[in-house]
């Protein structure tokens, strides 16, 4: 028999959608077994091996947030990612999954998240993944940069504006903050000297429509790590995003 890339737990209370899943992930080659709820997955993992957790979020015994906790305390360093169509964006921030998507989801999108966060797994000693806050009033912006950014090396997190961004920095550590200079209508520098003040660690890279220029001679943006103009590539944020958050080993 050939060797399988790994072995899978799937958790999901809906039956259509976790014999998909299994059925799929066994096709291109994982070993995989389902569970239809939090309880059969505790059972399975303490009776058996496995290199990564799938699941839910919204299930009627123990939801998937209580499942991750329950993970992460007795078997730690498992990685464990989310698949939910019910999730906000301060729930994802609150549990902190190593990975999610959002239903609907495109098969090939979830079998690189799982290749990914197993590579990551393999390779680090320490944290699997590195968070990052986008913030952006602009819907489509937002929704298109963190889900580019969820199939990189990154797990990134959305907030429209100020209010959802202080909220999900007050609750979770992030690597880096990624914001619209004029994200939820405030003065770009006001919005700039808050996330400054209040989470002077953390790396802030602003996006906009002004050439760098403009922004490098305001002396109000002194404190950024890096400015990208809109429109603009991911790569040139992947870029950016590797030189401020090495990965941890």
């Amino acid at each position: 028999m050939s060797r399988t890339k790994g072995r899978v737990l799937v958790v999901d209370d809906d039956p259509m959608l976790l014999s998909l899943l299994v059925d799929t992930l066994q096709t291109i080659g994982y070993e995989v077994i389902g569970a239809p709820g939090g309880a059969e997955a505790l059972d399975l993992l303490s009776h058996d091996r496995f290199d990564l957790v799938i699941t839910d979020i919204k299930m009627p015994d123990i939801d998937g947030i209580q499942l991750l906790k329950m993970v992460r305390h007795h078997y730690a360093g498992m990685p464990v990612l989310f698949i939910t169509a019910y999730a906000s964006p301060q729930m994802i921030g609150e549990a902190a999954p190593d990975g999610f998507l959002s239903k609907p989801f495109r098969i090939q999108h979830i079998e690189a998240l799982i290749e990914r966060t197993l590579a990551r797994k393999a390779g680090s000693g320490g944290r699997l993944s590195r968070k990052v806050l986008v913030i952006d009033s602009d819907d489509e912006f937002r929704s298109h940069l963190t889900e580019a950014l969820n199939y990189s090396q990154y797990i990134p997190f959305a907030a429209a504006n100020e209010s959802e961004a202080l909220h999900q920095l007050e609750t979770s550590e992030f690597d880096a903050i990624i914001a619209d200079l004029t994200a939820s209508g405030t003065t770009s520098g006001s919005l700039a000297e808050l996330l400054h003040t209040r989470f002077p660690g953390t790396p802030l890279i602003a996006v906009g429509a002004d050439d760098a220029d403009t922004v490098g001679n305001n002396q109000r943006f002194a404190d950024f790590a890096g400015y990208i103009r809109k429109p603009f590539n991911l790569s040139s944020i992947i870029e950016l995003l590797d030189k401020l958050t090495p990965s941890q080993s």
